[in-house]
């Protein structure tokens, strides 16, 4: 029997995760598209993975937006569970509705950085 190398990254991921706090950094304007959800009241946000949990599960996400130097720290409601297995375009994950003082500040920065496709009718994670 081989024994499966766990690394620690994976196992502290695991760890937060299992307690409902994830943290995600865009890493380009394709990926921030993709995981921003405009039509969720106040701010939307999808985080990829297959994740175990129920809509209206309360989580806290750390999100760092492409080059910004600092994450933001925000609570958030899950209002969305795509399957686990990939649909066309829509992958894996949970939609969130991010609350707190700094989701108008990350609502505006995404909207910033996007520009006219944050309102697009170009396909995300979720449509």
């Amino acid at each position: 029997m081989t024994e499966k190398v766990i690394k620690k990254d994976e196992v502290k991921k695991d760890f937060l995760v299992e307690r409902g706090m994830f943290q995600l950094e865009t890493k380009d304007d394709e990926m921030l598209h993709a995981c921003y959800m405009p039509s969720v009241k106040g701010c939307g946000f999808f985080y990829p993975g297959k994740i175990e949990c129920q809509i209206g599960d309360e989580v806290f996400l750390l999100l760092k937006l492409l080059d910004d130097e600092r994450y933001f720290g925000c609570a958030g409601k899950v209002v969305l569970i795509n399957p686990k297995q990939k649909l066309g375009k829509r992958f894996p994950g949970i939609g969130l509705q991010l609350t707190g003082r700094d989701v108008e500040i990350i609502k505006t920065k995404i909207e910033e950085k996007l520009g006219k496709k944050s309102n697009s009718v170009i396909s995300t994670a979720t449509m």
